[in-house]
């Protein structure tokens, strides 16, 4: 494990802890995290946690991307296409 790396199991302990958190969203906006560490952030900023305003940029930030992600799926497609007829 390298310096500033964070292994899966600390970070499903401490998702709550804000200083595992903030250390975990510089590694996703440096692209370093991986898909399971992603969904948990994404899952946390989800779920409706109350967020420091240090974090609500963040945290609006990742919820887009996913919508953004879910609207380019095939599934997103799929229904857009339904839509538009």
């Amino acid at each position: 494990m390298e310096d500033g790396e964070i292994n899966n199991h600390s970070i499903m302990k401490d998702i709550r802890n804000k200083e595992i958190r903030q250390q975990l969203n510089i590694r996703y906006l440096d692209a370093e995290t991986s898909p399971a560490e992603e969904k948990m952030l994404l899952d946390y900023y989800e779920r409706g946690h109350q967020v420091d305003d240090d974090e609500q940029a963040f945290a609006q930030m990742i919820r887009m991307e996913n919508l953004n992600a879910s609207l380019l799926s095939d599934e997103g497609v799929e229904e857009f296409d339904r839509i538009a007829g």
